[in-house]
């Protein structure tokens, strides 16, 4: 899904399932609603946060940021033989979605009251841009964050991509 701000991964690693749980546990900390510098002066001690029910888990990055742009990764475990192969999901927040959806309605609606009177106004074309605009930024930031994900989860679990 090139255009769409969705990924899927299948890692394979070499550790049992209760290892990765393991090193899943000292890499993520307890999901925090607020977490502002000024609610929460003290520095997150571990690089995600997030929940691991038994088998699966879903996790957010931690950065010094609002967390606008951080992807959800969720993920599911699963033991084969000797190795354990992770499903990963990493997909945009809702509120992401629901912002660009918001915008989308604006704009639609916007254009159908703009070509039923038969006119257009510069204002629409600002709505148009802005859109195009935010697409191109959030699929920028998505990707450049699930990029970092990736990246972190396959040395955590010395796994390979299958």
């Amino acid at each position: 899904m090139k255009f769409l701000p969705f990924e899927t991964l299948t890692l394979e690693t070499k550790l049992t399932e209760k290892e990765v749980i393991d090193r899943f546990a000292g890499f993520i900390e307890p999901e925090n609603i607020f977490r502002l510098k000024l609610l929460t002066p003290d520095e997150p001690k571990m690089p995600y946060e997030g929940t691991i029910n038994n088998h699966r888990f879903k996790i957010l990055r931690i950065t010094d940021n609002l967390r606008t742009t951080t992807p959800v990764v969720i993920g599911n475990m699963e033991n084969n033989f000797n190795k354990t192969i992770i499903y990963i999901q990493i997909r945009p927040r809702a509120s992401q979605i629901a912002g660009l959806c918001v915008l989308c309605i604006f704009v639609i609606y916007k254009l159908v009251i703009n070509f039923s009177i038969h006119s257009f106004d510069i204002i629409t074309l600002f709505f148009i841009g802005l859109i195009v605009f935010a697409y191109f930024h959030m699929m920028s930031m998505f990707k450049r964050e699930s990029l970092k994900a990736k990246i972190d989860l396959m040395k955590l679990l010395e796994a390979r991509e299958v």
